[in-house]
């Protein structure tokens, strides 16, 4: 996965968990809403468009809080999101960090 294609999953993922909650809400099924999960699906919905960028995309997504945010709106029967969360976390941090390329680059 290159960077590109980590920025594309990563705000489709944050769409379908959005979307997602607000379905439930709007049907009164599942958690209540919460002051702070309200919150973070403004704040999804206000980054959403902002982020445009992968190097913001993974600094949004690196920080503790908002994963915890963002995994208050996973639904519980949903555990398959909430390793996909942690798989594009970890993809992030990966290609954030990634120097195997430079030094071939240097060599060559």
């Amino acid at each position: 996965m290159n960077k590109l294609q980590h920025l594309k999953k990563s705000k489709q993922f944050l769409r379908k968990v959005l979307n997602y909650r607000r379905n439930l809400l709007r049907r009164n099924a599942g958690k209540h809403a919460s002051v702070n999960m309200v919150k973070t699906m403004a704040e999804i919905d206000y980054f959403l468009p902002v982020i445009v960028s992968f190097d913001r995309m993974a600094n949004y997504l690196s920080r503790v809080t908002v994963q915890q945010n963002i995994r208050e709106l996973i639904p519980s029967n949903k555990n398959c999101w909430k390793q996909e969360l942690a798989e594009l976390v970890n993809e992030g941090y990966r290609l954030k960090y990634k120097i195997g390329k430079q030094l071939e680059l240097t060599y060559k």
